[in-house]
C-alpha cells in the first residue's frame, strides 16, 4: 500500500510540473522524459526537475542524457564535485565521435572545473571540444589556461577571430596584466579603427586603462574618441576629468561648459575649473546657471576666499546656514577667519568650535591662539 501511495505522489508532482512548464512556454506541452526535465532545469524548477529525473533510465542509448542533467542540477546547486562525477559519467558513455552532444557536457564540464579552481582540469576539456565556442566560454578557456600558466596558449584563445568586443577588451586586459601596455595600446587603437563601436564600448575601452592608473594611454584613446563621438556627453565628459590633471585647464573647463548646455548640473564644475585656474569674473557668472543652491554658495564663498574679501564671506553666513552648509569644516574655518579679521572674536571661536577635520586641526589651533592674544 505504502508502494502505491508513493508512486501516486510521484505521479501527481510529474503532472504539477508539466502543468508548470506548459504556463512558462506553450513549446514544453508535447515534452516528457529528458527533454521536460531538461525544460525545468532550464527555468529553475530544480526540485521538479529532480524527482523526474530519479524515474528515468540510468542505462540505454540515453543514459548519458541522465547524468549529463544530473550534473548541470548539481552545478546548479553547487554541488561542484558531484557535477564532476556527473559529467565525467556522461563522457564515458558518449562515443568520442558524438562531438555535437558530447562538447556541450565538456564546456559545462569545464565550467565546473573553474568553479573548483581546478584550472588545468578545466583546460583539459576544453582541448577535447570541437564545436566553435561563445565568446564567454572562449573567455573561460583562457583564463583557465593564464591561470594554469599557459600564456601563449591563452593569447591565442583570444587571438581567434572574432568581431566579440569581450573578447577584445580582455585581450587588452591580458596585455596589461603582463605590462605590456604599448602593446596593449596599440591593439586599442588599430580596433579602434577597424572595427564598429558603440560610445559605450569604446568608452569602456578607454576606463579599461584609467583602471590600471594609465592615464596617459586613456587620454589618447579620449583623444581619438572625441572627433569619433562628437555629439557624446560621457565621452567629453571623460575628457575633461582627464584633460584638467595633465595640464589642459582652461579647454577641460571649456567642456563642462558646453556639458553644462545638456545637464545644468555640470555648470558647477566649469564654474568650479575656471575659479581654480583663476578666471573669477566667468566663474561667478557661470555660477549663476547651477541649479543647485548650495554649490552655487560654495562657488561665491571659494571665490570670496581666493580674492580674501573677508565681507564678501560675512555677508555670505546666512545664505549659508540656510543650506546647511555650516556643516562642511573648510566653510566653518572661512567663516572663522572672517570674524577673526572683523574682530567679532567670539563669532569666530563659534565657528572654530564646528570644526571636526583633523588635517584642519592645526590652522584651527593656531587661529585661536591668535584670538587669544587679542
Amino acid at each position: 500500500m505504502k508502494t502505491i501511495f508513493l508512486f501516486f505522489c510521484l505521479i501527481c508532482n510529474f503532472a504539477m510540473a508539466s502543468v508548470q512548464v506548459e504556463s512558462l512556454d506553450p513549446r514544453f506541452d508535447e515534452l516528457d522524459g529528458f527533454d521536460l526535465i531538461e525544460a525545468l532545469t532550464q527555468n529553475g524548477k530544480n526540485s521538479s526537475a529532480r524527482e523526474l529525473l530519479s524515474l528515468q533510465q540510468t542505462s540505454g542509448p540515453e543514459a548519458w542524457r541522465y547524468y549529463n542533467l544530473q550534473g548541470e542540477l548539481e552545478l546548479q546547486s553547487s554541488q561542484f564535485q558531484a557535477a564532476r562525477l556527473a559529467f565525467d559519467q556522461a563522457l564515458k558513455i558518449l562515443p568520442l565521435d558524438k562531438a555535437a552532444l558530447r562538447d556541450p557536457v565538456l564546456i559545462s564540464a569545464a565550467k565546473t572545473a573553474s568553479q573548483q579552481h581546478e584550472d588545468k582540469a578545466c583546460v583539459q576539456y576544453f582541448e577535447q571540444v570541437k564545436s566553435p565556442m561563445t565568446p564567454r566560454t572562449i573567455l573561460l578557456k583562457s583564463s583557465c589556461q593564464e591561470k594554469s600558466g599557459q600564456l601563449n596558449e591563452s593569447l591565442q584563445t583570444l587571438n581567434i577571430k572574432s568581431e566579440s568586443k569581450l573578447i577584445l577588451f580582455e585581450k587588452i586586459k591580458f596585455y596589461l596584466r603582463l605590462g605590456l601596455y604599448s602593446t596593449a595600446e596599440s591593439e586599442a587603437f588599430q580596433h579602434l579603427e577597424q572595427s564598429v563601436w558603440t560610445a559605450s564600448e569604446a568608452l569602456y575601452l578607454s576606463e579599461i586603462f584609467e583602471s590600471q592608473h594609465l592615464s596617459q594611454a586613456s587620454f589618447h584613446l579620449l583623444e581619438a574618441l572625441r572627433l569619433k563621438f562628437k555629439d557624446d556627453l560621457s565621452i567629453q565628459l571623460a575628457w575633461a576629468q582627464l584633460a584638467y590633471p595633465l595640464g589642459i585647464q582652461e579647454e577641460a573647463a571649456r567642456s563642462f561648459v558646453y556639458a553644462g548646455l545638456h545637464e545644468a548640473k555640470y555648470f558647477y564644475n566649469a564654474a568650479e575649473l575656471f575659479r581654480q585656474i583663476g578666471f573669477p569674473v566667468q566663474s561667478l557668472f557661470l555660477s549663476q546657471f547651477v541649479p543647485d543652491e548650495a554649490q552655487k554658495l560654495k562657488i561665491r564663498l571659494a571665490t570670496a576666499i581666493d580674492r580674501e574679501d573677508y565681507l564678501e564671506i560675512l555677508s555670505l553666513e546666512g545664505p549659508l546656514s540656510r543650506v546647511a552648509l555650516q556643516k562642511d569644516d573648510e566653510v566653518n574655518y572661512a567663516m572663522a577667519y572672517s570674524f577673526f579679521l572683523s574682530r567679532s572674536f567670539d563669532k569666530s571661536k563659534l565657528y572654530l568650535n564646528r570644526i571636526s577635520r583633523a588635517d584642519l586641526a592645526p590652522k584651527a589651533l593656531k587661529l585661536r591662539e591668535q584670538i587669544d592674544l587679542q
